[in-house]
């Protein structure tokens, strides 16, 4: 639902990761999922417009979001706990892997 495609992407690679998805997929961003047909997919904007789109394959980025319950049932299960990467806010793979780093330095 979200305005642009892998917005959250390595600024480096994110460039290079559109101009080959460009390559094989027509991209629509902006809209949520509400139907599947034999021919395509219906879907509707923020603004609950609906507008269908014609394909054989359909590929959705459903996204994804934290399950902060899980930390809740582990804490106090080992003497030292950090809470890290999705746990806390859904991230990217470099901003987990910097946390990891700095929760592993405080062992």
């Amino acid at each position: 639902m979200r305005e642009e495609l892998a917005n959250d992407a390595n600024k480096r690679y994110r460039p290079l990761l559109l101009e080959e998805v460009k390559k094989y997929a027509d991209i629509h961003t902006g809209y949520m999922g509400t139907e599947i047909k034999a021919n395509g997919i219906v879907c509707k904007d923020k603004d609950g417009n609906i507008k269908e789109f014609s394909g054989k394959t359909i590929i959705c980025a459903l996204g994804q979001r934290s399950r902060s319950e899980m930390v809740e049932e582990l804490e106090g299960l080992a003497p030292y706990t950090a809470v890290i990467g999705d746990a806390v806010k859904v991230s990217t793979i470099t901003q987990v892997v910097y946390l990891g780093y700095h929760a592993a330095l405080d062992i």
